[in-house]
């Protein structure tokens, strides 16, 4: 069957064909629903549809993405949790089955998912650690020790990733990575470790990096004193 034989506007035609055909209807049923403005559980039915054919990490991932976030249906829990505890499964997948379940299931998979993100990479650990401590998702959950002590690791590798370049100060280190890890563990914590970036010593490109580093640093002198409340 050639590409022209899709229509991608009949809906009622394309679903009797094989492959892209799918696609096609969940195309347009995803596009009308936008268009609306508002969720409608028929996309989500349908996006289930080609869940369990073969195709590629990318388009996992678009179907995945397409439910998560407009169109998510009960019947979707069990293929989104499969694909997270899928070990032979992509890694970068199973991290977005899991930012899923923790964003429509609040703290029911949390436990697993703090496990996973411990032992992969540090991208993914980063990824799961911005979702566990999204104020929403901080309501539903509280403080949680373990999303602390991951917090204050990514912090320190990205202090560590730019050790050499703050030492001899070279061109390209910034404490950058490890003031977004800081700012978003105040955030949860409700402590202030974010300066007021109005403040005069602040402006410009070296202010900037004052305040990105003096965050870093208030994070650190917090932990220093209140670790041992976070260490089980």
């Amino acid at each position: 069957m050639s590409h022209a034989a899709y229509n991608c506007s009949d809906p009622g035609r394309d679903r009797h064909i094989g492959g892209w055909g799918r696609y096609c209807v969940a195309n347009w049923l995803w596009c009308k629903t936008m268009s609306r403005g508002r969720e409608h559980s028929k996309v989500g039915k349908t996006l289930l549809e080609p869940w369990t054919q073969p195709q590629s990490v990318y388009g996992q991932g678009v179907l995945l993405s397409a439910l998560d976030y407009y169109n998510w249906v009960p019947e979707a829990e069990e293929p989104v949790r499969k694909l997270f505890t899928d070990s032979q499964a992509d890694s970068g997948l199973r991290a977005q089955a899991a930012a899923c379940l923790l964003h429509h299931f609040g703290t029911k998979y949390q436990h697993d998912v703090i496990g996973f993100a411990l032992f992969n990479s540090h991208e993914i650990r980063d990824l799961l650690f911005r979702q566990l401590v999204s104020p929403p998702h901080a309501r539903v959950s509280g403080v949680d020790a373990s999303v602390v002590r991951m917090g204050f690791w990514l912090m320190f590798e990205e202090l560590a990733k730019n050790e050499d370049r703050f030492a001899h100060r070279s061109v390209g280190g910034s404490y950058y990575g490890a003031f977004l890890s800081a700012n978003a563990l105040g955030a949860y914590l409700g402590e202030g470790f974010t300066p007021d970036y109005k403040l005069p010593k602040y402006q410009g490109e070296r202010g900037r990096e004052l305040w990105y580093r003096e965050t870093a640093e208030n994070a650190l002198t917090w932990w220093l004193k209140k670790k041992e409340r976070y260490a089980n």
